[in-house]
């Protein structure tokens, strides 16, 4: 299957500038749940404000973005400590500061103990 028939299959009734202005409208600069949910909440309340209107604290779709906001908040925030790691100034762990080292050619030997004579 050729890779234009299957995108073509995929967003079937969409267009490429239905999809494009989709993703203009999303706020990743959102890293807490609370904020997260209340960009989800925007977004839906905007794109698609026939289809989903229950906004009632005990519907299923509630439920499930307040779960999808927990999920995406512990993501950003792994993925943040995570990229901590990858820089010198920032960080924390023995093994990464190590490895940050190896790659600017500075090999550590182990250390040497002292020995009294």
């Amino acid at each position: 299957m050729s890779q234009a028939l299957r995108q073509s299959n995929i967003f079937a009734g969409e267009e490429w500038t239905v999809l494009y202005k989709a993703f203009t409208n999303i706020d990743f600069t959102s890293y807490d749940p609370p904020t997260i949910q209340a960009a989800l909440q925007t977004y839906l309340r905007t794109n698609y404000p026939e289809s989903f209107n229950d906004w009632i604290a005990s519907s299923e779709y509630v439920a499930i973005i307040d779960v999808l906001s927990w999920l995406a908040g512990s993501l950003s925030f792994r993925v943040d400590i995570n990229a901590r790691e990858n820089f010198l100034e920032t960080a924390s762990a023995r093994e990464s500061i190590l490895r940050l080292a190896s790659f600017c050619l500075i090999v550590l030997d182990a250390a040497i103990l002292a020995v009294d004579s």
